[in-house]
């Protein structure tokens, strides 16, 4: 240190007040303003479904299945990318024709650089806020979702010194918007499927922490997504259980397709950690649910069977040459299977990885 640097410092003596400030909710009682909040779950559970239900009802005052949201702009950093983001928003809207939508309330960020171990990127997101802010005359940050954690991190998830410096960057956003509610969505952990994958120091470092369950089918549509408090500065609220179906939406080639919403949600005790049957088969046996990534996973599956050797460049080379795919959808669909824990990627190549 500097033998000229000075440290300031300063405190008050907090004896004289005699009343404590209320606590500030984005969602009542659910997700607190100017707090981080982590809603972690296995893959293809529902979880990112959760977060951008949230973030829809925060950038248009829609209340959050009874809960009243304090309205505000919302950045959504879609570190997996917008394909499966705005299928999803549209059915959103069709579902809630009745409100009226602030179309730039909602404002997506997409990209595969952000890394939150880097302290520019705080102040890079900051900037990309504000002039967005002001040009289009909107409401100040009232919700950041980072989705997913692996994604938007860039550090070793394990380690609790990386994990610090990527919570550390978005203390640096709230210092730019102090009222602004966190979401970081993030993925269980290989061997307990009750706890957060990784370090330790993600849950003590945030204010509050949701699991996401996906239980009775393998199926969001015709399954019941289970929502358990599991960290709270404060009372725990209860336990929720939403429901959803599919809702038709049109397509920008003149076409239609379906993409599912969240319908409903009703109160539950909390969740027990044994499984029914139904409950049990929705939790093993896990596949992937993207076209293309079923087609990845398959192939390094048979040939792992065959006991053959697959590398990452000879699974690319091989899908491309054949026309299966461009590198585009390649790249998207292999990030996405190592990062959901599909596929592992060890010195002798890549590993189909058993539950």
């Amino acid at each position: 240190m500097n033998g000229n640097e000075q440290i300031s410092f300063a405190a008050r003596n907090i004896l004289g007040i005699t009343k404590a400030p209320k606590t500030q909710w984005a969602v009542d009682g659910l997700i607190p303003a100017g707090r981080q909040t982590v809603i972690f779950g296995q893959s293809n559970c529902g979880k990112s479904f959760i977060g951008l239900s949230i973030a829809l009802s925060v950038a248009t005052g829609q209340p959050f299945f009874g809960r009243r949201v304090r309205q505000g702009t919302v950045v959504y950093v879609a570190g997996e990318g917008e394909d499966t983001l705005l299928p999803r928003t549209v059915a959103w809207k069709n579902f809630h024709s009745q409100v009226k939508v602030a179309e730039s309330n909602l404002l997506c960020l997409s990209s595969e650089t952000i890394s939150l171990m880097k302290a520019e990127t705080a102040y890079a997101i900051k900037l990309w806020s504000m002039r967005e802010i002001e040009e289009k005359g909107l409401p100040t940050v009232g919700l950041f979702v980072w989705d997913t954690w692996a994604r938007c991190f860039g550090g070793d998830e394990n380690s609790n010194s990386d994990t610090a410096q990527g919570l550390k960057t978005l203390d640096l956003l709230k210092k730019s918007f102090p009222d602004a509610a966190t979401i970081i969505v993030h993925h269980t952990g290989k061997g307990d499927k009750k706890q957060a994958r990784g370090a330790s120091g993600l849950r003590c470092g945030v204010d509050c922490e949701y699991r996401a369950e996906l239980r009775g089918s393998r199926e969001l549509a015709k399954g019941k997504l289970l929502f358990e408090c599991t960290k709270m500065r404060g009372a725990y609220p209860p336990a929720l259980e939403f429901s959803a179906q599919e809702v038709e939406i049109e397509t920008d080639d003149g076409g239609t397709d379906t993409s599912l919403v969240l319908t409903s949600a009703r109160e539950i005790e909390p969740l027990t950690d044994e499984p029914n049957d139904d409950e049990a088969a929705a939790t093993t046996d896990r596949r992937p649910s993207g076209k293309n990534q079923i087609v990845l996973w398959e192939e390094v599956k048979r040939r792992q069977e065959n006991d053959e050797v697959t590398t990452k460049t000879q699974l690319k080379k091989l899908l491309m040459k054949d026309g299966v795919m461009s590198e585009r959808v390649f790249y998207f669909a292999f990030n996405t299977l190592i990062d959901e824990g599909f596929l592992v990627e060890t010195g002798d190549g890549l590993v189909v990885e058993k539950d």
